[in-house]
């Protein structure tokens, strides 16, 4: 078995003596805005939870009201009544609107009561999650009968990329951030 050409560093150099199949281009990385406050540094001074609540001024832990968001928050709250500082837990929830399931902000609410967090609090973006579904896939259609137009291609027959966020288009913080797009 050939392995050379995929462990050896020989020829980098010059990559004009490379085969094309060692030579990686790397992407550039994309640069992040920042999304949070100047004051808030990229990197944590530690990774230690305890350490982290007792240098925090709030612990807040985002629910959705399901199993991950309860396992989080029963650890979350178990570390900070042993630091006796269960006052800085505020659990929020982020309201999807008719997206949501009825009865998951009461259950996110009932949850955070029974853990023993006195302050919970609902967020929203004041539009619905759907309508901003909707309101994508819009844009994304015309985007792509365009595309096809200008390929000289049936704008019917454009493929229209996903309106749904995922881990490849990421935009639901986009929503508690911004104004609607």
């Amino acid at each position: 078995m050939h392995t050379d050409a995929f462990f050896s560093l020989r020829g980098l150099e010059d990559p004009q003596e490379v085969p094309a199949a060692v030579l990686v281009v790397p992407k550039p990385k994309r640069k992040r805005r920042r999304a949070v406050h100047p004051s808030v540094p990229f990197t944590p001074s530690t990774t230690v939870p305890d350490e982290l609540i007792r240098d925090a001024d709030w612990v807040v832990v985002s629910s959705s009201g399901g199993k991950d968001s309860q396992a989080m928050l029963s650890y979350v709250v178990r570390r900070a009544k042993a630091l006796g500082m269960l006052d800085k837990v505020v659990v929020v929830h982020a309201d999807l609107g008719r997206a949501e399931w009825e009865g998951t902000r009461e259950l996110a609410e009932l949850q955070a009561r029974l853990c023993g967090v006195r302050r919970f609090e609902v967020v929203t973006s004041g539009v619905d999650f759907l309508d901003r579904v909707e309101t994508r896939h819009g844009k994304l259609k015309a985007k792509a009968e365009e595309e096809a137009l200008e390929r000289g291609e049936d704008p019917a027959q454009a493929k229209v990329a996903p309106a749904w966020p995922s881990s490849s288009a990421r935009w639901c913080t986009v929503i508690c951030t911004s104004s609607p797009r």
